[in-house]
């Protein structure tokens, strides 16, 4: 109790010192003092809040997380290399945007940070930065430093992805972006987060994520190994008729990772696609919670989610799937896998389905398990070590989530898996 106390008590005492120095004018600031307010009267989620039951927040935030220091000197790591790809890149450091193409960009394509964009008048994005019910939207528009605006106009097919790196070497940063396609835009977008602090380091990443009628938004997402790191990706989607949204997450193990998601499909024929892999060991824990809701008729979604984990590592996922009445024809299926690798690991499932018209076709799975013990005895027995028995079933066991790539990007996406494997020893 009185770490948490502690911690509640500092983050004000960190608020009311950071407010001069965030961006926007008064009506921004108001804003983020009512968030804040927000905050404090709800506290931080907790296991005794239902979509938090098995990601106890406030017990990983305790008293060795300083909120109020800004920057730890930590080496700076290489960027994810995605060889024979050209990319758009973006930078995040310290919770600020520090690289930003601007000459090179092709017409009806614009990238900003939030900074800038704060600092004129902008109706647009004022739907975006309101508080709300979830605690850690509050939090995060409370601290909101800079972020990335990216819009794809009407009828624009962005020729290269977008790479946007983040890079969190301080105790506590906190980023808001907004990526709108228009109708019938595309776009591919790589978010590749890397921390490399050598004590506690709490980060929130908020996204609302708009996919306009007609328009393809792919967005791949690599959450690199970090020791000391708690980070929370908490997104908010919205697809219109006929928009189609492709997620596919990789996700190496930290102190925490949640990836939080609220989707809501409004127009007729939207469609979701998410496959997500994680990988977690001792003392780390990753969480992925995924919120749809079909709001319109002929709607589709699918939850791939695949991961392992060996001594002391915890895995979650969590499905709710929400059918309103007016969403006949919807077609939604959810299936999580996970795998433990040795005694001592944790991995949950909680599907949910929450139907409420009468012309729909929505399914469930969930499967924990072992690696298959004949499996390994026949590759054995075809002249392989066991070590790399395992990592053969196991990159057999991923593929199916880096299948959901683009083909461009999934050799990329496979090394990555099999470097994180070797990490954790199960490929050498």
């Amino acid at each position: 109790t009185r770490a948490k106390s502690a911690f509640q008590d500092g983050l004000a005492a960190a608020f009311d010192l950071a407010l001069p120095t965030l961006p926007g004018s008064a009506w921004m600031q108001q804003l983020r003092r009512e968030a804040f307010a927000r905050v404090q009267r709800a506290g931080l989620p907790h296991k005794r809040v239902e979509w938090w039951k098995y990601t106890d927040l406030t017990s990983v935030l305790d008293q060795s997380l300083s909120v109020t220091a800004t920057e730890h000197h930590a080496p700076a790591r290489s960027l994810l290399r995605f060889e024979g790809s050209e990319f758009t890149c973006i930078e995040i450091a310290r919770g600020k945007l520090v690289s930003l193409p601007r000459s090179s960009l092709q017409d009806g394509l614009e990238i900003m940070s939030l900074g800038d964009a704060l600092s004129v008048p902008s109706l647009w994005l004022r739907p975006w930065l309101q508080p709300s019910s979830s605690p850690i939207d509050n939090l995060n528009l409370s601290f909101a430093s800079d972020g990335v605006l990216i819009r794809v106009g009407r009828g624009v097919k962005a020729q290269l992805p977008v790479l946007l790196h983040m890079h969190t070497p301080a105790a506590m940063t906190h980023t808001r972006s907004v990526i709108v396609l228009e109708e019938n835009a595309e776009l591919t977008l790589i978010e590749n987060l890397e921390s490399a602090v050598s004590v506690p380091a709490f980060s929130t990443a908020h996204r609302n994520l708009i996919v306009g009628e007609g328009a393809k938004l792919t967005h791949i997402r690599i959450t690199q190994p970090a020791r000391h790191a708690i980070h929370i990706n908490d997104d908010c989607l919205e697809i219109e008729s006929n928009g189609t949204y492709r997620n596919v997450m990789l996700t190496a193990g930290s102190v925490l990772t949640r990836h939080a998601l609220q989707a809501t499909l409004r127009g007729d024929a939207a469609n979701l696609q998410i496959a997500c892999a994680y990988a977690v060991s001792d003392g780390q824990t990753t969480d992925h919670s995924l919120e749809i809701k079909h709001e319109a008729p002929n709607t589709t979604s699918r939850i791939l989610s695949k991961g392992i984990a060996a001594r002391g590592g915890r895995g979650v996922v969590q499905g709710r799937v929400a059918v309103d009445r007016l969403a006949q024809g919807t077609d939604s299926h959810q299936l999580a896998r996970g795998l433990l690798l040795t005694e001592g690991a944790e991995i949950f499932h909680r599907p949910e389905l929450e139907i409420y018209a009468d012309d729909v076709k929505c399914g469930h799975g969930a499967t924990i398990g072992a690696l298959d013990a004949s499996q390994l005895f026949y590759l054995r027995s075809r002249g392989l070590s066991e070590p790399e028995a395992k990592r053969m079933l196991l990159n057999a066991y991923f593929a199916e989530v880096v299948g959901h790539a683009p083909v461009t990007l999934q050799t990329n996406l496979q090394n990555w898996i099999e470097q994180q494997l070797a990490t954790m020893g199960q490929g050498t």
